[in-house]
């Protein structure tokens, strides 16, 4: 099936920063992205205003807006751009305050949550390395809710002739039996969410929803899976916070129970085993930031 994805890991593990409460908020040092929009705030409609800043001559870069508010709701202020060659610096853009909106960079974990953070471009495909997996083992335990935060740049769609969807999120505890959730754009201009526990891929549930998604834009991307509200929901919202899609469905299970020998996966793009699934060239990945909740 096409989503049932290559079982086992990468020999080879990234990095992986991850903030506990009482500690300092997590950040890579990663450069900036070039555009500046927040993310979107829990239970937010707006994003931080961006934070762009353009050279007078050359290439100025462009204030990076960060996913702080996706916890606070609180507007920040996006970094200022830097100076483009032969051309002055770009000018701060100050992410605005909406109903959860955010602006500003940099993420603070939640008292008594775990989170894991990437700061600034965690991925973007290529010839050699078109899929982008890293694992993360939270502290062992009940956790009753996710919520998994990041900004896309859309590339091109594939051009083959069965390679018609790019893995925009795939978040798993026992990769491929346990799926947290598997979000996918679709070339004919639709979102795909497959989810379930303890199943076969054929069994798994599976929502698709039209929305206008094009190239060379921008789009937060928000997905929560919320056991004991009995729902999971994704958010997609363009770069000026303009609502794109959202899905609802509810969990099969009653809790994420991690064990000692768990971990938590994260995927983007594909490897191209699969015709139908391909990796996403030209495409995005920025600013991640997962948060979970006991």
């Amino acid at each position: 099936m096409g989503y049932n994805r290559r079982m086992g890991r990468f020999s080879w593990v990234w990095a992986i920063p991850y903030c506990i409460a009482g500690m300092a908020a997590c950040s890579s040092g990663a450069p900036s992205s070039p555009v500046g929009s927040g993310g979107l705030g829990r239970g937010g409609s707006a994003a931080g205003a961006s934070g762009n800043g353009g050279g007078s001559a050359g290439s100025g870069g462009g204030g990076a807006g960060g996913i702080a508010g996706a916890i606070s709701g609180v507007g920040g202020a996006g970094q200022s751009g830097s100076s483009g060659a032969g051309g002055g610096a770009g000018s701060s853009g100050a992410g605005t305050a909406g109903s959860g909106a955010t602006g500003g960079s940099g993420a603070s974990c939640p008292a008594g949550a775990h989170c894991y953070e990437r700061s600034g471009l965690v991925f973007a495909a290529t010839q050699t390395e078109p899929e982008f997996r890293d694992t993360w083992k939270p502290p062992p335990g009940i956790y009753k809710r996710l919520e998994a935060t990041y900004r896309l740049y859309l590339g091109p769609w594939s051009t083959t002739p069965m390679g018609y969807r790019h893995n925009v999120l795939y978040i798993d505890r026992v990769k491929p039996l346990d799926m947290i959730g598997y979000v996918q754009f679709g070339r004919a201009g639709n979102i795909i969410i497959r989810h379930g526990f303890g199943q076969k891929p054929v069994d798994k549930a599976k929502l698709t929803q039209s929305a206008s998604l094009s190239p060379g834009n921008w789009y937060n991307i928000r997905y929560v899976y919320d056991t004991e509200m009995s729902l999971l929901t994704l958010t997609v919202t363009a770069a000026d916070g303009a609502p794109i899609a959202q899905m609802t469905d509810a969990p099969d299970i009653d809790a994420l129970e991690i064990k000692p020998s768990d971990d938590i996966g994260v995927t983007f793009s594909n490897p191209g085993i699969n015709p139908q699934e391909v990796p996403s060239f030209g495409w995005e990945h920025w600013d991640l930031h997962i948060v979970l909740t006991p």
